[in-house]
């Protein structure tokens, strides 16, 4: 069974405190682009709370692993 989530532009955020996961609410926008190759792109991301320098951005093509 393949566990992997389908991600067409990014794969995870992975948000960490001290060791403890928090219920944090993600939003992403757009929440997929799809860009020709060379084509400039912005993505946006905002929390529910702060969460300071605790957070990474990954991308994930298909069939690949995420990469930072």
């Amino acid at each position: 069974m393949d566990m992997r989530a389908p991600a067409p532009l990014l794969g995870l955020l992975l948000l960490w405190f001290s060791g403890i996961r928090c219920h944090i609410l993600m939003t992403q926008s757009p929440s997929s682009l799809f860009v020709s190759l060379g084509e400039r792109v912005s993505i946006s991301c905002w929390a529910s709370q702060g969460i300071s320098n605790y957070l990474s951005w990954y991308q994930q093509k298909p069939e690949r692993p995420p990469k930072p």
